[in-house]
């Protein structure tokens, strides 16, 4: 049995309960024995006043019958559009949220007014026997299946299950790119050597005073002393 399965049949004992506080009795009050028999029975639709076994006097109550009938028959159809395609399985597991919205505020509106005007001492004269009916104990339970079938019928998102021990994260290929940045390549820049350097010859400096200088009018002072200087006469020791 899946999670299906049991949204509907969750949905549609929901229904059959609502239907069960629509019909069947909310609240009652009985007279005490000395005074005789009387008294009132709320329904969802009426309430019926007696003074004796065969005397009844009949008014239209609140009418909560017909949202109550409303919100059943819309679980009803929720549980059947559940087995539906993708589309008509949505609008079903909408359907089942709004019939139990509906259902739960009617039967709020059902709990607060029996509270306000029949549970109250300055409303119920006093050695008044009150009753809870069947009905608002089934709209209760139908309140409350209503809500675990709503639940159960949502599609929600799986969760990823949690990786157990140390995570590594591995990117496959070649590529090395770092992430948000520019591809900086890897490969090592070829750097010539110190030895792959050209190295000048002697021949290839002219020399001041050569016989071969390229410069022309150059004159040969081989064999000249020259001072320490760089050239200057005035600052050679004589």
């Amino acid at each position: 049995m899946n999670r299906r399965m049991i949204a509907a049949g969750t949905l549609s004992a929901g229904a059959l309960l609502g239907f069960g506080g629509a019909l069947l009795e909310l609240y009652r009050v009985d007279a005490p024995p000395p005074r005789g028999v009387g008294g009132f029975t709320l329904t969802a639709w009426r309430i019926v006043f007696y003074n004796q076994p065969t005397t009844e006097d009949v008014m239209d109550g609140p009418q909560w019958g017909y949202p109550l009938v409303t919100a059943s028959a819309l679980a009803l159809v929720a549980a059947v559009l559940l087995f539906r395609p993708a589309p008509l399985a949505a609008v079903g597991r909408f359907t089942a949220v709004i019939a139990t919205g509906l259902l739960g505020g009617t039967a709020w509106s059902v709990h607060t007014t029996i509270r306000n005007l029949f549970v109250n001492p300055e409303t119920v004269p006093y050695g008044f026997a009150t009753v809870v009916g069947a009905g608002l104990w089934s709209l209760a339970g139908a309140c409350l299946v209503l809500l675990v079938g709503a639940v159960l019928a949502q599609d929600w998102p799986r969760r990823a299950p949690k990786p157990t021990g140390v995570a590594v994260y591995r990117v496959d290929g070649d590529d090395d790119t770092p992430p948000f940045g520019i591809p900086i390549p890897t490969a090592e820049l070829a750097v010539p050597e110190a030895t792959d350097l050209p190295v000048p010859r002697a021949t290839d400096v002219p020399v001041p005073g050569a016989t071969d200088s390229p410069v022309p009018g150059a004159v040969d002072r081989t064999g000249e002393e020259r001072p320490p200087t760089g050239g200057n006469p005035s600052t050679v020791e004589r």
